[in-house]
């Protein structure tokens, strides 16, 4: 069955990051057991594999033995750490034992068996057209500079949208060392999707008396409308390598952790939920925001009910250090490829020669078709007039109907009784009501957001937690023990639908515009549902310098032709060097 690779290569990946997030694990184990400080090593090692793809590509291709290597290395030396931690916390003294554990969930089982199948249809969807126009437009170009050059200055004169570092693909540059080459683009969205799972399913195999259910409530709500979403747009959502369902993923369960570290007013929580959306602010930049205005919220809240043995400063000082490295990493990374600190803002430029143009006007274009597709900036920039009618297209979105139906739940739930019914706990261990306060930032970013560019794609993460977070908390405290499965039941029932439609159509037979494809370096042969990446008529295009460059004669989607690829001639390029390695500056900043 060739889902099998696909989840093959999926387990293979995950495995890795549990190496590389392995000293997290030994930080948290001795706390709270192997369940959750295998969930730490999977996001701290995420945000690592991250931090060693960005540092690593300043230096070398992302597709070569070096790469590969350093990854290994990278993984064994993390390991060996994580040892050493664990042997010299065996040395001290015990912090007390762990919370007795309760009757195992036999119910769970039903629901980590749903995900697997969820699993089986994301891996198929992978084999299927990659159709959203990004894919084309630049993101697959972006995997390939990845892949095959380390960073080039000046870039984002070839094409403006490669002045943004997207740590999605730098993952998958290095995936690329494998036989799936350049289509391991395919498997980017639903890896993410199966570290959700993964995630999830530890969550739900938790007996542990006292553990914060809110995160996982959170996501449980979540996929209620995620799932049927991802599952029935796989062309532009799954198969594509889309940055908009990543941090959709990765904010969510961002999200999620957050809530449980407020709950349970546990900085480790808190700690893994930082580092997750720190690497969701690698996959889309405005995120960074967003992770500044939670960090704010969190420590208040902590600082106010502050207690030494809730202060692991180990483990916090070594998230914060990866988040705030991570920042510093993808920053440093845009400026060389543009010119620009915090590019794509024109605030900053940098004195360099190969200074990308001043990023304002594209800036704006991107600005007024967030609010109204096709418009100007000069009709919707300084005026309200687009409103209206952004309300009425988004009324149909997704996330937006998704929000607003959890708000009504929790109205429902709290009128009923809610977070402050006979079932809230009494003791102050935990506190159900805590993670209302991460609707602060939640709101916040989705006021800046509405009032720069709002399509509801570059902020769908928030718009779900707006109204997970507070139907996650009246489940908590209206249902107390019951409100997992409870929630677990509604997320099924919206998810079978969607999966078993998917697993129906799945017969392994090749239909037309399909191909049989056989990756060079694995014993397998993928043979359905391969639908290859559309191949454009492109045309040589010779600039006053007298070199040449390629651009797609039907659109502005250049997909896998490379290198040299722009949607549409420019004069204005000039090339710093006779190697693309040598970047890329601007005409208009030197004449």
């Amino acid at each position: 069955m060739p889902s099998t690779a696909v989840i093959a290569t999926w387990v293979l990946t995950a495995g890795w990051l549990v190496l590389l997030g392995s000293p997290a694990a030994a930080l948290t184990f001795r706390r709270f057991g192997w369940l959750v400080a295998l969930r730490a090593a999977v996001w701290f090692g995420l945000a690592g594999a991250l931090l060693l793809l960005l540092v690593t590509n300043f230096f070398v291709p992302l597709r070569s033995t070096t790469a590969v290597v350093l990854a290994a290395v990278a993984a064994v030396t993390a390991t060996v750490i994580a040892a050493i931690i664990g042997m010299v916390a065996r040395k001290r003294p015990s912090p007390g034992r762990l919370p007795r554990r309760g009757p195992f969930p036999y119910w769970s089982l039903v629901i980590i068996a749903a995900l697997a199948f969820v699993m089986i249809a994301v891996a198929h969807a992978s084999f299927g057209a990659a159709n959203q126009w990004d894919a084309g437009l630049y993101h697959l170009n972006a995997i390939q500079y990845a892949s095959e050059y380390r960073v080039i200055p000046g870039l984002a004169n070839l094409h403006d949208r490669f002045g943004v570092t997207n740590g999605q693909h730098l993952l998958t540059a290095l995936l690329s060392n494998t036989g799936w080459g350049i289509d391991a683009f395919r498997l980017q969205v639903g890896f993410f999707v199966f570290l959700f799972g993964v995630d999830l399913a530890l969550r739900l195999l938790e007996t542990r008396k006292g553990a914060p259910w809110v995160g996982t409530i959170i996501m449980l709500l979540a996929i209620f409308g995620l799932i049927p979403f991802l599952l029935g747009n796989p062309d532009e959502l799954i198969t594509s390598p889309s940055p908009d369902s990543v941090a959709l993923l990765l904010t969510v369960i961002g999200g999620a952790y957050l809530a449980d570290g407020m709950a349970s007013r546990r900085t480790e929580y808190a700690t893994v939920g930082i580092v997750v959306l720190a690497a969701a602010a690698s996959v889309r930049t405005q995120l960074w925001a967003f992770l500044a205005m939670a960090v704010i919220v969190v420590l208040i809240a902590f600082w106010r009910r502050s207690s030494p043995k809730r202060r692991p400063r180990a483990l916090t000082m070594v998230g914060s250090g990866l988040a705030a490295a991570l920042l510093v990493a993808s920053q440093t990374r845009d400026a060389i490829q543009s010119g620009w600190l915090l590019f794509p803002l024109d605030l900053l430029p940098l004195p360099v020669d190969w200074k990308a143009f001043d990023p304002a006007a594209s800036r704006m274009w991107i600005v007024s078709w967030a609010r109204t597709p096709g418009a100007a900036p000069e009709e919707v920039m300084g005026n309200w007039s687009w409103v209206g009618e952004w309300l009425t297209r988004s009324a149909g979105d997704w996330g937006i109907r998704i929000a607003l139906g959890l708000l009504a739940l929790a109205l429902t739930l709290w009128l009923a009784g809610g977070w402050k019914g006979r079932n809230t706990p009494s003791r102050g261990s935990v506190r159900p009501e805590a993670p209302l306060w991460l609707l602060v930032p939640v709101v916040a970013a989705l006021g800046l957001w509405f009032l720069s560019a709002p399509d509801p794609r570059f902020a769908w993460g928030q718009i779900v937690l707006l109204g997970a977070i507070p139907a996650a908390v009246a489940l908590t405290g209206l249902l107390a023990g019951r409100a997992v499965p409870v929630a677990s039941a509604i997320a099924a029932l919206a998810v079978a639908p969607a999966v078993i439609g998917v697993l129906v159509t799945i017969d392994g037979a090749t239909e037309e515009g399909e191909a049989i494809v056989t990756f060079s370096g694995v014993p397998w042969t993928i043979s359905a549902a391969l639908e290859p990446v559309p191949r454009p008529e492109l045309a040589v295009y010779t600039l006053p310098s007298g070199q040449e460059l390629i651009t797609p004669s039907a659109d502005d989607r250049c997909w896998t032709a490379f290198p040299l690829c722009r949607p549409y001639p420019n004069d204005s390029l000039l090339f710093r060097g006779e190697s693309i390695q040598d970047g890329f500056a601007s005409r208009l900043w030197t004449e």
